[in-house]
């Protein structure tokens, strides 16, 4: 089936795998299951897990085009598998919003940052032994993984071909989305339903509205703008691709604002957190992994 499925279904599938790691620093990943069928390794990719309780976690491996790189997402608060420390640390890490210089041009998130940084030496050291003349480098991941996927796209000797990203925080502020919008990498960004995350940190009237309703404090300097091109992910599967700046891309986030805040208001939370969900049964499997049953 992997091979029936598009690079950004396959780069779902990788995130899923990521989801997963755990475990010690560096180590062999067993591939069977399926979504590392639905990857398309042509050997067992390595893991990385590093920073404190080891809440930052990253998968290399090869594909026939070319690398993958995978970064987890933030660990999930409710999972009992993984210590409620480590859990409390990476929610702890992902609310350090606070921008902060980086070698990127313009100011990037602190908190993710801070994770990409644990495991940099390690993931570009296997990046360039797995490398091969002529091949594609891509990155993904879900949630923070994302941010750090497009952080990392940044930062790395050679810009990967393509980043692809599912529910996403943003990574940094409008001048790093310049620098990154003329850098050459093609970035597209799969966000879905009422998910809050693709909205954090928020721009300015997002921010102030939270306020309001005291969530999250007054959000007082920040100034982040998303990367990328959207994907908007429906209920169904179905999915709206919007040009950049054009009335139709107004009219969306128009919409996504007005109903993300009815969400917020009414306290339909549970729903929030099933629409940043990436597995079986979510948008993102429906859009992109059609095949896989729920």
């Amino acid at each position: 089936m992997a091979n029936t499925l598009t690079i950004d279904g396959r780069l779902l599938a990788a995130s899923n795998v990521a989801a997963a790691v755990s475990g010690v620093r560096v180590k062999a990943m067993r591939q069977p299951g399926l979504w590392n069928n639905l990857v398309g390794w042509t050997q067992a990719p390595r893991t990385f897990v590093d920073g404190p309780d080891a809440i930052n976690a990253a998968i290399v491996g090869r594909i026939p085009e070319g690398v993958v790189v995978a970064f987890r997402g933030t660990l999930a608060p409710l999972d009992s598998t993984k210590p409620v420390d480590a859990r409390l640390r990476d929610w702890v890490q992902d609310f350090d919003g606070v921008l902060v210089e980086a070698e990127p041009p313009g100011l990037v998130h602190a908190g993710f940052m801070a994770a990409l940084t644990t495991l940099w030496r390690d993931v570009t050291v296997e990046v360039c032994s797995l490398a091969k003349p002529g091949d594609k480098l891509y990155l993904t991941g879900h949630s923070k993984g994302g941010a750090m996927a497009v952080l990392a796209a940044m930062s790395l000797p050679v810009h990967p071909q393509l980043v692809v990203t599912f529910a996403a925080p943003r990574a940094g502020n409008d001048v790093f989305e310049s620098a990154f919008s003329i850098s050459g990498i093609v970035c597209r960004r799969y966000e879905a339903g009422d998910d809050i995350v693709p909205h954090l940190a928020p721009e300015s009237r997002l921010a102030l509205f939270l306020a309001s309703l005291g969530i999250g404090g007054t959000h007082g300097g920040y100034d982040y703008e998303p990367v990328g091109n959207l994907s908007y992910v429906r209920d169904d599967g179905s999915t709206i691709s919007p040009t950049p700046n054009s009335p139709q891309d107004h009219l969306l986030a128009a919409r996504r604002n007005v109903s993300l805040m009815e969400t917020v208001v009414l306290g339909e939370f549970p729903r929030m957190i099933a629409e940043h969900a990436i597995d079986r049964g979510s948008a993102y499997q429906k859009a992109l992994c059609p095949g896989v049953a729920a």
